[in-house]
């Protein structure tokens, strides 16, 4: 008897685990449930200052790292489905545990978030009309080209937790790989269009380049030790 017990809550548990990962969609697949849904809970969970650098149009802005934000997730219908992203997807996932916490049962992830939504050029809207002041390809081909020095280039956002834990890690190399490398760093919420001409789609991204050519790429967190080892090869 206890073992078909254990059996049910195992399946029970995979399949609630299973439904829940299903609703991370793509970029293409969450424009279009948005459009098929009637009514739009749309929710951007990353900071005003992003939000209003551009965002999916209709959705509604509370901070995930906000005070407020279980007091403002908490007053959406729970029976209206979700729609939920940030800039890479981090935030969200986090942001959608909370709904389905609170009772909210269809809640929909951006996967990729909105550097994956403006890789494939969907719509995106700007209250503010903001004209961004980005660095252009021209101006990014420049940081490495004809340099001596080989030269690592990181994106990385100023909320992203693990660019904040690489960012001792690079000034310590700075100065150790001094005679040899040159790092750069880039802030992707400021340079969106760079980054999805790059192809970035998660932060941190790395890029080693040496005489015009890149060395590798690498995306996500990369101890002391392995990147020194990458750098020195």
């Amino acid at each position: 008897m206890k073992y078909f017990v254990c059996l049910f809550f195992y399946i029970f548990s995979f399949t609630l685990c299973f439904s829940q990962q299903s609703n991370k969609l793509s970029p293409a697949e969450f424009y279009k449930k948005i459009q098929e849904t009637n009514v739009k809970n749309i929710v951007d969970v990353r900071t005003p200052d992003e939000y209003n650098e551009g965002h999916i149009d209709l959705a509604d802005n509370i901070n995930w790292n906000g005070e407020d934000f279980d007091d403002f997730i908490n007053r959406y219908d729970k029976k209206t489905p979700m729609f939920i992203y940030c800039l890479s997807g981090g935030r969200s996932s986090n942001a959608a545990k909370k709904a389905r916490s609170i009772g909210i049962k269809q809640v929909y992830e951006l996967d990729g978030g909105m550097m994956a939504w403006r890789s494939e050029n969907l719509p995106e809207y700007s209250p503010l009309g903001i004209v961004r002041n980005q660095m252009s390809r021209a101006s990014y081909d420049s940081l490495y080209q004809n340099k001596t020095k080989k030269i690592l280039v990181d994106v990385y956002a100023d909320w992203c937790g693990p660019c904040k834990k690489m960012k001792p890690i690079l000034d310590k190399l700075a100065v150790d790989f001094s005679s040899e490398l040159e790092i750069v760093r880039i802030n992707a919420d400021k340079h969106p269009n760079l980054c999805k001409e790059i192809g970035v789609e998660g932060l941190p991204f790395f890029i080693l380049y040496k005489n015009n050519a890149i060395l590798w790429q690498r995306m996500g967190y990369i101890d002391a030790s392995e990147l020194r080892n990458l750098i020195s090869k």
